[in-house]
């Protein structure tokens, strides 16, 4: 299973926000990459356990899978207890599903906490 990658400083540059995870959008990328002469951290081995902490916004990708067992990933994100919902709506669908999926009933600029992705701690405690 391939090793993780990242663009150093790639969390400072929004331009492929828009952008679901795609084909397109890693051709996108790696086209970006070129054409500003970004700097690719080499991809460093990981073993059974390892865990990689980096910003939804850091550039980031993983080798192909080439064996035949199941490639397993998971992802926490953390925000103030306070966070709004963005005003502007979902751009793109998968966006749009992930707000429905793990922000039910929030809506935009309201609070992101809800009964499935609660505030564990309270600002004004």
């Amino acid at each position: 299973m391939g090793p993780m990658s990242f663009v150093s400083g790639s969390h400072l540059n929004k331009n492929a926000e828009h952008l679901p995870i795609s084909d397109e959008s890693d051709e996108y990328i790696r086209n970006l990459v070129e054409k500003e002469n970004l700097s690719v951290a080499p991809a460093q081995h990981m073993n059974a356990g390892d865990a990689t902490f980096h910003s939804c916004w850091t550039y980031h990708a993983a080798a192909s899978n080439t064996t035949d067992r199941t490639r397993i990933a998971f992802a926490i994100a953390y925000y103030d207890a306070d966070a709004k919902v963005p005003i502007q709506p979902p751009n793109n669908e998968r966006r749009a599903a992930n707000l429905a999926r793990w922000f039910p009933g929030a809506v935009p600029g309201g609070p992101a906490a809800t009964e499935k992705n609660p505030a564990v701690l309270c600002p004004h405690d």
